[in-house]
């Protein structure tokens, strides 16, 4: 990247990038949902009693399948959705009566939204012009914008002349020009192949550590939501399940939703025989008795789910501890070996193993599977087998 543009002079000229402390700002919320309800028909809800805050300088994804109400919260943050019922507060002032223009937030969509007719630098600087700033101020901001992105030497390309990816480097760079207090991006990835999208979300991610800017990120890509952001909020049927950091939400589910929705995990269904110090005890159908840490306050007689993560799970030749299953399947990955064991009342299991060759476990080799027990998670519901990452 050019030197021309260190990342002091663009916080200079917006206080809200000025003297952020990031250990500081999460008692500091910038946005603020206040049991934000949205209904388009009066009987069905597309949110309902959400709340959530969000910190100054913070990357919050908001994360779930389609239909989850994310993208609709995301709307009406920016303006082009009307809540039906709450508030919506930036910087503690309530937005309901100020419109979309005036709510000084950028705004990156999936689709890239560029002029074709104009310019790469024009694109760019669109919303100067439309802001009334002076045609000296637009060129220095809008070259620095793209010294940013590295996309200067294309300042003179039409859209269609650029890749996906450059196109939507050129989205981001609109998105941040006129200096926001909030940059909106809803499934800015998604039209990306694999590697490119890969490549973009480290790109965001620098953008975002460069300017210490506020974002506010849609996405139904758990990969995506836990490598980029500081914080992530779950998503099911208009609702808010759970928000935390991405180890938080991957290693302390609170639901076998989230447990399920983020990476690869599997359950174990069982009734609660004991629960003391912390740790709930499950027995199996087939009686054996396996532990793990006591969520969410459960009662012996209860019907719950023991979730465990592949990468938590010992695998042992033979061995009478734990479950006692049978291996189905082995494939290399490389870094890794992955495990699949079928088990007498649990389903198949998956197990994510080294590839120490002295382990010698092959398909029909009978095998003992153990964990931490603080490593393994008691949630609602009864479930077997395992359940793979979402996209």
């Amino acid at each position: 990247m050019t030197q021309n543009f260190p990342a002091h002079q663009f916080r200079q000229q917006n206080s809200s990038f000025e003297g952020i402390d990031m250990a500081a700002t999460i008692s500091e919320p910038i946005v603020q949902f206040r049991n934000i309800g949205k209904t388009y028909d009066g009987k069905s809800n597309v949110l309902e009693g959400l709340n959530l805050d969000v910190a100054r300088g913070e990357f919050v994804t908001l994360l779930g399948a389609s239909g989850s109400g994310k993208t609709t919260l995301l709307m009406i943050l920016a303006g082009f959705e009307a809540a039906t019922e709450g508030e919506v507060l930036l910087n503690g002032r309530p937005l309901a009566r100020v419109p979309a223009y005036k709510r000084n937030m950028g705004v990156v969509f999936q689709n890239y939204a560029l002029f074709p007719h104009m310019s790469v630098s024009k694109n760019v600087a669109y919303p100067l012009v439309r802001r009334g700033v002076p045609r000296a101020e637009i060129r220095t901001r809008v070259d620095e914008a793209l010294d940013m992105i590295h996309m200067r030497e294309f300042s003179d390309r039409l859209p269609a002349q650029l890749s996906g990816g450059q196109q939507q480097r050129v989205a981001l760079a609109r998105a941040i020009v006129y200096r926001p207090d909030v940059i909106l991006m809803d499934e800015p990835l998604g039209a990306l192949d694999k590697n490119l999208r890969e490549t973009m979300q480290m790109e965001i991610k620098r953008l975002h550590s460069q300017l210490g800017t506020t974002v506010v990120y849609v996405t139904h890509d758990q990969s995506e939501a836990l490598t980029m952001s500081d914080r992530i909020a779950v998503f099911e049927k208009g609702q808010i399940l759970q928000v935390g950091s991405p180890s938080e939400i991957y290693e302390r589910p609170r639901s076998s939703y989230v447990a399920n929705f983020i990476g690869e995990i599997n359950n174990i269904g069982g009734e609660v025989v004991a629960v003391e110090g912390g740790i709930c005890r499950l027995r199996t159908p087939d009686g054996t008795e396996l532990c793990g840490a006591d969520v969410l306050s459960a009662r012996v007689g209860d019907q719950m789910t023991l979730a465990v993560r592949p990468e938590n799970v010992c695998l042992r030749a033979g061995g009478d501890e734990g479950l006692r299953g049978e291996v189905t399947n082995v494939i290399y990955h490389g870094d890794h070996v992955r495990y699949e064991v079928r088990t007498r009342s649990s389903g198949h299991l998956l197990v994510r193993g080294s590839t120490d060759e002295s382990l010698r476990l092959g398909h029909g080799d009978r095998v003992s599977l153990t964990w931490d027990e603080n490593k393994a998670r008691v949630l609602d519901g009864a479930a077997s087998g395992l359940a793979g990452a979402r996209e």
